[in-house]
């Protein structure tokens, strides 16, 4: 994680990354409508990495990058990429991941379109509070890296 917070704080500067407004303008910035996507190598089996795993989902695992890094400079989250069991991969598996990644990577700009999140101070329609009250506006909010230069 050292060399990902490296590169956030090299990367993601004020002025550049997000506005210098006060309150900020969330969701607006050089990187507005860029599409972003995470790639992630993970040790653990896929089962490990679920809403019932030991590690939660990979949905809960990636929150802190999605929300606080994309959704904060407006870019467009893709589905993540991720390899499990990745510290006992055999030969063929990493082939054949490494050829799914190739294949993912060539295909970015024609994707079925970026997972919705909300911009601004307004919450996603699905999302919105139910009567009770609640965090419903935040559940599911997906944001995910590998950053295009297309707009």
């Amino acid at each position: 994680m050292g060399g990902v917070k490296g590169w956030i704080d090299r990367v993601f500067t004020s002025g550049f990354a997000y506005g210098t407004a006060v309150p900020p303008p969330y969701g607006e910035s050089s990187l507005t409508g860029r599409l972003a996507l995470v790639s992630v190598t993970v040790g653990a089996r896929e089962s490990a990495i679920s809403d019932r795993g030991i590690h939660g989902s990979l949905e809960d695992v990636l929150h802190p990058m999605r929300h606080g890094l994309f959704w904060f400079t407006g870019m467009n989250p893709l589905e993540p990429f991720a390899v499990y069991s990745s510290n006992e991969l055999p030969d063929d598996r990493f082939v054949r991941a490494r050829t799914e990644f190739a294949r993912r990577l060539g295909t970015l700009h024609g994707h079925a379109g970026p997972l919705p999140v909300a911009r601004g101070r307004g919450l996603r329609p699905r999302h919105a509070a139910p009567a009770g009250g609640g965090d419903a506006g935040h559940e599911g909010t997906r944001l995910d890296l590998h950053v295009s230069d297309r707009v």
